[in-house]
């Protein structure tokens, strides 16, 4: 099994303690689960911000049931909690998987904790949790019934954008074929199931307690309906699961997801979600999957999805006035005021820590870890880079040495109250070329 490789105890029956120690170099399904893509030319390698699947993580508490309980099947899921959204922000992120059987139920149900960091000390709630339950075989698998839809009408999206316009999925989680059916209170699509080869740099065929890139598609049907019925908050994360039944592997062939789907206030949505396979029988049933609804600015959204391409940043005409005709100068600004309120300091930093994968460097996102500021300076610092980083975008003029969005060796950054500006100059008799500042302040973004 992929995640359960070092067992550091074990008491037959009743406890396992696993370490995991994930890795970009071996843990190549991150590469294709990030909040940025395309994000530099000269390091092909550089990944934006790699974000746990919540499947994923379900798959890690399904191991270390099964193993804990040898012979046994994974047969459900009971109360999945994720009480923050993993990230691997380093090399490594170090997981301690925690099994222990409930009392009374040792060979039906287990109880399964994920804690970040190799040190029981080191954290003392779990990341993740949730019951696995077992069984000696799938029970019979139900019929799906008809999905009856509210005000049904053909979905907007078309297959081929679907990816290319909404979702920051890479190849390996693109398992949504199309959206066949839209109403006001759920939806219908056709999934495809994908070889597992390509998810682990070590092996090829894992042995895996689940399906996760399978199980990952459902919420992404919730995402397109989402995104087909809001104009605020279409941004959404999944945090908790109350049930998952399994009936058996899915045949081969294509699926249906049938998405039953409700808003529940003005920040969450709570769905039921079946997975169908040709006979009309559900594969796997996903009750009361509940996600967490963000409120991400467009401009912000586009940045991310094609940051050499979109700038975030704003011209800002008044600071440098009749200057811009006469001596070339340029500035721009990234403004607070166009975020919604603390949205880069929610939810652990999520957004802030997004921007900061997308816009530098290898060695900037170093420094930028490494400043020891109060944390709304260090958040100035990183959008005074980013929004430097813009001017070659809007003149077309690249930045010497400039690396994609990671151009920022020749950006240089100086802490003054002017600014972010771009002074154009002539250098003997070629063309003219660019002269960086980026600045920060507390006035005006």
């Amino acid at each position: 099994m992929p995640f359960v490789t070092k067992v550091l105890s074990q008491v037959p029956g009743r406890q396992l303690v696993a370490l995991r120690e994930v890795r970009l170099e071996e843990d190549r399904y991150l590469r294709d689960h990030t909040l940025g893509r395309d994000i530099s030319a000269a390091e092909p390698d550089l990944a934006a911000l790699p974000v746990m699947p919540l499947t994923m993580s379900m798959e890690m508490l399904a191991e270390a049931a099964v193993a804990l309980v040898p012979g046994r099947r994974l047969v459900g899921m009971r109360d999945v909690r994720a009480h923050r959204w993993l990230a691997l922000e380093g090399e490594t992120l170090a997981l301690r998987i925690v099994a222990t059987a409930r009392a009374g139920a040792e060979d039906r149900e287990v109880a399964v904790q994920i804690f970040e960091g190799a040190d029981a000390s080191a954290s003392a709630a779990p990341i993740v949790e949730g019951i696995m339950v077992l069984g000696d075989s799938y029970p019979a698998a139900p019929l799906a019934g008809a999905l009856a839809l509210r005000n049904e009408r053909p979905s907007k999206w078309a297959p081929e954008r679907l990816y290319a316009d909404l979702m920051f999925h890479g190849p390996v989680f693109r398992g949504v074929v199309s959206m066949d059916r839209w109403g006001e209170d759920g939806a219908e699509a056709t999934l495809r199931i994908s070889s597992p080869e390509g998810l682990f740099a070590s092996t090829a065929a894992p042995a895996l307690a689940t399906d996760p890139v399978l199980m990952d598609q459902p919420g992404q049907v919730v995402g397109f309906w989402i995104a087909e019925y809001l104009e605020t908050g279409r941004v959404v994360f999944p945090f908790h699961l109350e049930a998952l039944h399994l009936y058996g592997p899915a045949a081969s062939g294509p699926l249906k997801c049938q998405a039953r789907i409700a808003l529940v206030g003005d920040q969450q949505v709570r769905s039921d979600l079946d997975v169908v396979d040709s006979s009309g029988r559900v594969r796997a049933r996903l009750v009361g999957w509940w996600d967490r609804r963000f409120d991400v600015p467009e401009g912000f959204l586009r940045f991310i999805h094609a940051p050499r391409e979109v700038v975030l940043s704003e011209r800002w005409p008044g600071p440098v006035g009749g200057a811009a005709a006469v001596g070339g100068l340029r500035a721009h600004r990234l403004a607070m005021e166009s975020f919604p309120p603390a949205f880069f300091s929610a939810h652990g930093g999520l957004w802030q820590r997004a921007l900061a994968h997308v816009a530098l460097g290898s060695r900037e996102r170093e420094r930028w870890r490494q400043l020891r500021t109060p944390e709304p300076r260090r958040l100035e610092w990183l959008l005074g880079r980013v929004a430097a980083k813009d001017v070659p975008t809007r003149t077309g003029v690249p930045c010497p040495r400039a690396r994609g969005r990671a151009r920022s060796a020749a950006c240089r950054s100086f802490r003054s109250r002017t600014p972010v500006a771009s002074r154009w100059r002539s250098w003997g008799t070629g063309p003219p070329r660019p002269a960086w500042a980026s600045t920060s302040s507390r006035r005006g973004g």
